[in-house]
């Protein structure tokens, strides 16, 4: 019966009509700061979960570069230093590459023209890369390809296929519109004749992507090696990723003769001198013959190579012209050919090649994101030049999350004092309208504990009516919050999902339970200390 009765006692207090519109106000201000502490609280813990994600996400490395003023020749020389840091999993080296390539018009644009590559060795480097088109791209090894050299393929940037003309400035990766190249092609030569062999090499392109780290592009170094260790003869062994060639062999010209007339022979006959001097620049021979076709005699005047090797057909379209260049002979039938299909060798007919290779990059793997800044700061202790995206994401999202942190217990403080404010006030002119009831209260023999207990209860009873509406509010308001920033911070991905779990809400209204009782505490203790007499003459 004494619990019904204080209980019904508190209700009555709360709707009575003397205190309901200091209950309500109560009411209204714990509503607000349940919602206030809702919405930013899940906001804040929303953003964490994010940025755990997006951080999740990165990959574990980070890039090493020698800076100039490091006494090693190149990084493997501290690779077992590096190795030791305490966090490195691995560490992967590369060499950077100078290549020079065919522009989209064909014409040569030189290594030091065109930013650097940079090479892969398949089945020891971990790449995890994704095209435009969002698929894995790679290289596959020797292992893999049943070859004698990782593959010949090339992954390129967005940016280097617009330096080299096959897509305009202004088109973005996004645009699905754009064609993209099957094959670029190396400049290569041959250095190992006289005059050396320039050989324009088709490469497939395996993969564009959007934002490639640190390079232009990619290549295996067994490929890399090749291409720095040219001959003539590898054009025709060089296969793809599907075991096609590279290049195909096909026939050439071994010698070029023109048809003549009796007119043009004697002619030719008597100045042939002359012709000889002015193919000689070309080291190539001229001489007149007689061949037997079929049952008649054909005269020919014939051009070949002093060392029988096959002509170029821009050196055959100049001779002609000059030929022409003689009335007598303007009329002359066209060039015919004698034609032959080039000896195709095989590996096994090269030396091994000695590959010098300069590591001047490298990618250290982390077991764990934690060690990210002592790895960075070991490796440039050493005097290496350590970057990683992981890094810049941390900094990034620390100074956010510092200043979201900051923000919310200056707001959480101030709706705290506020509401702190409006409950004391009300409590205050509530023991004050009540002074007698307390009188009377105590005069029939209620002791000060259960004056104090029924303060305590109408404040919980105002704050368990209260947090339902607090909770889904603040709820409400921080999921379209959240959608709000998404749209002005332009997260990736899905950006910021608003949530909140249980504990954290539960916890969040026992603290407003805890600082409810707080501000009533003054106005408590002064509704305890009323003495019944005082409180019935008043």
């Amino acid at each position: 019966m004494k619990w019904g009765y204080i209980a019904r006692y508190c209700w009555n207090s709360i709707l009575g009509k003397t205190d309901r519109i200091f209950s309500f106000l109560s009411i209204f201000s714990i509503i607000v700061t349940i919602t206030i502490f809702i919405s930013l609280s899940g906001l804040l813990y929303s953003f964490k979960e994010y940025t755990t994600q997006v951080l999740d996400n990165l990959p574990l490395n980070v890039e090493v570069f020698k800076t100039k003023n490091t006494l090693q020749n190149d990084i493997s020389s501290q690779e077992q230093k590096i190795i030791s840091i305490t966090g490195v999993e691995k560490i992967s080296k590369r060499v950077p590459t100078f290549l020079s390539f065919y522009n989209a018009k064909g014409k040569i644009v030189l290594a030091k023209n065109l930013p650097k590559g940079t090479t892969l060795r398949p089945n020891i480097d971990e790449v995890n890369l994704k095209d435009i088109k969002n698929e894995s791209v790679y290289l596959q090894s020797k292992e893999q390809l049943e070859s004698r050299f990782d593959e010949a393929g090339i992954i390129v940037s967005w940016r280097f296929l617009k330096k080299l003309g096959y897509i305009t400035q202004e088109t973005t990766a996004k645009d699905s519109q754009q064609k993209i190249p099957e094959q670029i092609f190396v400049h290569v030569v041959d250095s190992n004749t006289i005059p050396p062999i320039e050989i324009k090499l088709p490469v497939p392109v395996r993969g564009v992507i959007e934002n490639l780290p640190r390079s232009a592009y990619i290549i295996t170094e067994d490929f890399y090696n090749l291409l720095g260790n040219w001959y003539n003869d590898f054009q025709y062994l060089i296969t793809d990723f599907t075991g096609k060639s590279l290049i195909k062999p096909k026939t050439q010209i071994r010698q070029a003769y023109y048809v003549l007339n009796e007119d043009e022979l004697i002619w030719t006959e008597d100045n042939i001198e002359d012709i000889e001097d002015f193919v000689d620049e070309y080291e190539m021979e001229v001489y007149v013959e007689s061949w037997q076709v079929e049952d008649r005699l054909e005269e020919r005047l014939v051009f070949g190579s002093y060392n029988e090797d096959f002509l170029d057909q821009k050196i055959i379209a100049e001779i002609d012209e000059k030929i022409r260049s003689y009335q007598e002979l303007n009329k002359v039938t066209k060039f015919k050919f004698v034609e032959e299909m080039p000896e195709v060798k095989s590996w096994e007919a090269f030396d091994d090649l000695k590959f010098t290779r300069q590591y001047m990059q490298a990618t250290v793997y982390l077991k764990n994101r934690k060690y990210i800044r002592d790895v960075l700061g070991s490796l440039r202790t050493m005097g290496l030049f350590a970057s990683s995206p992981l890094e810049l994401a941390l900094n990034t999202f620390e100074k956010q999350e510092q200043f979201y942190f900051g923000a919310t217990i200056v707001i959480f403080s101030l709706i705290v004092f506020l509401s702190g404010i409006v409950l004391f006030s009300t409590f205050y002119t509530s023991v004050q309208r009540k002074q007698k009831q307390i009188g009377l209260l105590k005069a029939i023999g209620a002791s000060n504990m259960l004056v104090t207990l029924l303060f305590i209860i109408e404040s919980a009873l105002i704050t368990i009516v209260s947090a339902p509406f607090g909770v889904i509010i603040g709820k409400y308001i921080g999921v379209y919050a959240g959608g709000w920033i998404n749209s002005i911070a332009k997260f990736d991905g899905g950006g910021i999902q608003f949530g909140l779990p249980q504990i954290y809400t539960t916890i969040i209204v026992g603290a407003v339970f805890l600082c409810s009782w707080l501000a009533i505490f003054a106005p408590i203790r002064m509704a305890a200390k009323i003495e019944p007499a005082q409180a019935v003459r008043s």
